[in-house]
């Protein structure tokens, strides 16, 4: 069943993707699910494409192919930002693994929403909740009152920098061009400049990085990484001192 999927939705300007993905996992399973999310699971050796049957088949086979073409390549977000957390306490402390897939998740859709759209497909058919606005303005203001009572107080200095960081990626991971968070962004930038200068350069460097520079590639992963979670340990610490 698998190879007839591959065979019926390759195309001219697919083969390319999948002959990768094929390469890397020749016992590549995709199968149909009644789950709500669809998904791709891989290992050294295997992996697994599950699909939604009430979700755009096309459109959600090629999203989760290009999560494995990633893998493909050694672009890992979500396992580095894991396995690196072990050098950090305050990084152990403050965020657990689901927190790492869910940042790693955002971060590998950032490098794959422009192929996918390359290979002809609308840019709302990428992920279901494409329209959905993640980050309110009543988080940014909590945020902003949040902040003047942070020094000395480290429950809620934990509760900010994890709320922060998540408010932070959803915008800066938010791929939707019809949203804009310019000003709720600006609001974070200058009522904390350098927690805002922490997550936003790591932003920058993430989407400025070439996915396609094998270990080169790797190596710039795990250095910004290292950069943002020296950067978030460094912040705790003046908070709490």
């Amino acid at each position: 069943m698998t190879q007839e999927i591959i065979t019926k939705h390759r195309n001219e300007f697919n083969t390319e993707y999948w002959d990768k993905v094929l390469e890397k996992y020749p016992r590549l399973i995709i199968e149909e699910t009644t789950s709500d999310v669809s998904g791709a699971w891989s290992n050294i050796t295997d992996a697994k494409i599950t699909i939604n049957i009430k979700s755009n088949f096309d459109s959600t086979l090629t999203h989760e192919m290009l999560h494995l073409y990633l893998d493909y390549l050694q672009i890992r977000p979500s396992q580095v930002l894991s396995q690196k957390s072990f050098d950090y306490y305050w990084i152990r402390e403050l965020f657990d693994r689901s927190e790492f897939d869910d940042t790693g998740n955002l971060m590998s859709h950032i490098k794959m929403f422009p192929i996918f759209t390359d290979l002809g497909f609308e840019d709302s058919s990428f992920i279901e909740n494409f329209n959905a606005i993640e980050v309110s303005k009543k988080i940014i203001r909590e945020l902003k009152e949040a902040y003047q009572y942070l020094k000395g107080n480290e429950i809620l200095t934990r509760k900010y920098v994890r709320n922060y960081f998540k408010a932070m990626f959803l915008m800066n991971g938010c791929i939707n061009k019809k949203i804009h968070y310019f000003e709720n962004k600006e609001v974070l930038r200058k009522n904390d400049t350098k927690l805002f200068s922490i997550l936003n350069s790591f932003w920058s460097k993430w989407k400025s990085l070439d996915i396609y520079g094998g270990t080169d590639s790797e190596k710039q992963l795990e250095n910004i990484v290292d950069e943002l979670y020296t950067g978030i340990e460094q912040y705790v610490d003046s908070k709490l001192k």
